[in-house]
């Protein structure tokens, strides 16, 4: 799920191991630069925080957070935009986030694809393999394969 500056003061519900990217506006070369005040910690993990320049030198670019729901609960995200030598912030940014459980069995993934955006402590709590087969479950051989 992405989400940006249109999010801002704004809610959204996640379901445990989802994954959410916040992707923002920054302006480092006047100085401004996002700084996360609050991760959403212990309901959220900051997987990735990348910095992506503009087109053209002194451009703005984008700065993207990768979090994924690691815990049910809520919590918020909460970031500050400002000039390092500079007290107050020019801008700031809020969203709160409400995890929830995954119901028993309902993690379905493609045969044969192991995804990334699931722990195997997610899957283990779903009800589900790596894979996406249900626990007890025989896999069926997908059509590709099939003689």
């Amino acid at each position: 799920m992405l989400i940006d500056e249109y999010h801002n003061d704004g809610s959204l519900d996640l379901r445990l191991g989802e994954i959410i990217d916040l992707v923002l506006t920054e302006s480092p070369t006047a100085g401004f630069r996002w700084r996360l005040e609050s991760g959403g910690t212990p309901n959220l993990t900051c997987l990735d925080d990348t910095f992506q320049p503009g087109a053209i030198p002194g451009a703005p670019g984008r700065r993207q957070w990768r979090f994924q729901a690691m815990q049910p609960g809520s919590t918020t995200i909460r970031l500050s935009y400002a000039r390092s030598w500079e007290q107050q912030a020019a801008r700031s940014y809020t969203v709160r986030v409400r995890v929830t459980r995954i119901r028993r069995g309902s993690l379905r993934l493609p045969y044969g694809c192991l995804n990334h955006a699931y722990s195997p402590e997610v899957a283990r709590q779903a009800g589900v393999d790596e894979v996406g087969v249900r626990q007890g479950e025989v896999p069926a051989v997908p059509p590709t394969l099939a003689p």
